[in-house]
């Protein structure tokens, strides 16, 4: 349903799906406790294994973020 507009926000295919699911899951605990209005503690966000890649000739952890953007960390010699 929203599907479309978390791609155009530049969310990657899979983070819209784990978004509208756990939109739902809020949505379901919330009736179930009378219908009062859910609150959202904290955020949280998940690791997919879609989302990292290990580079070990280079010894970094590779990070793909939304709107195709990476982040590379570099590991200290071990």
């Amino acid at each position: 349903m929203f599907y479309e507009k978390l791609r155009k926000l530049g969310f990657r295919a899979h983070h819209a799906k784990q978004i509208y699911t756990y939109a739902k899951s809020v949505v379901e605990s919330a009736k179930s406790n009378g219908g009062k209005k859910p609150v959202l503690r904290k955020l949280v966000a998940r690791i997919d294994k879609y989302d990292y890649r290990l580079d070990l000739e280079n010894k970094a952890l590779v990070l793909k973020l939304h709107g195709n953007h990476e982040i590379r960390i570099k590991t200290t010699n071990l």
